[in-house]
């Protein structure tokens, strides 16, 4: 396995396996996000880290985004210290890979790697029914700091502060 970030060349099977998860319990996705534009954005924007296996023709195992972006400043609940954010998003893990630790590998490498920039924290949002990222999150040591309703749905909103 490697951890690397995504290129272009990747997008359309990025896409692919954000698809392969729509209606599976704890994922809010549909059929029109993320879309390939996502994709193509955060890949661009050097926010998107993915885990291929290099076993297996270079297959894409799980994906995670790092964004900066100012859409969930709106939300009071947060850290109000810090200033630097990065949203953590669309992170997903191929079903035939699941509960093997790669989100937790793939999300802790992000972490590395913001530190390494000086990046204050992480901010995500994520639903409340969704038990094993819940878990992880606060594994990893997000801390619940509210609870949120945007994009049609309630979220409960993590953060964690990487530096003050």
């Amino acid at each position: 396995m490697k951890i690397r970030q995504g290129k272009l060349a990747d997008a359309q099977a990025i896409v692919a396996l954000y698809q392969s998860l729509i209606g599976v319990p704890g994922c809010t996705w549909h059929e029109d996000y993320p879309t390939l534009e996502n994709a193509q954005a955060d890949i661009r924007g050097n926010s998107l880290y993915l885990i291929e296996d290099e076993n297996a023709s270079g297959k894409i195992l799980a994906v995670a985004t790092a964004v900066e972006e100012a859409d969930l400043d709106a939300f009071e609940c947060w850290h109000q210290q810090v200033t630097n954010w990065r949203s953590l998003s669309r992170v997903a893990v191929r079903q035939s890979v699941q509960g093997r630790g790669l989100a937790q590998k793939l999300i802790s490498a992000i972490i590395d790697d913001l530190k390494g920039i000086d990046s204050a924290g992480l901010r995500l949002l994520v639903s409340p029914d969704n038990w094993s990222a819940l878990a992880l999150y606060q594994k990893l040591g997000f801390k619940q700091v509210g609870d949120c309703f945007s994009y049609g749905e309630t979220w409960a909103c993590y953060e964690l502060v990487l530096s003050n």
